[in-house]
């Protein structure tokens, strides 16, 4: 069986920076629900703004969960050097 679930990344200001479509292929078992997906998958973007970013995962329109994650902009040794001595 085939499970389309789609990703949408969101910017701390909540638009959207990206989206995509896995397509998950999988067998029924016997096991009784709650039955759950796990999807490991590299995903490479862009990270505009510092704060906190969400993943939040859906299938046939209707949310199934997210995660958050921080980004944070830290200064390479050479930034912090630059005004040394001025």
């Amino acid at each position: 069986m085939h499970y389309d679930a789609n990703g949408s990344m969101l910017v701390p200001s909540g638009n959207i920076l990206v989206t995509g479509t896995t397509d998950t292929q999988s067998q029924l078992s016997d096991q009784p629900r709650p039955r759950y997906v796990q999807v490991v998958q590299r995903m490479i973007f862009e990270t505009p703004e510092e704060g906190i970013y969400r993943l939040d995962i859906s299938y046939q329109g209707k949310l199934l969960g997210g995660a958050p994650f921080a980004v944070e902009f830290i200064k390479t040794e050479a930034e912090q050097n630059v005004n040394v001595g001025s």
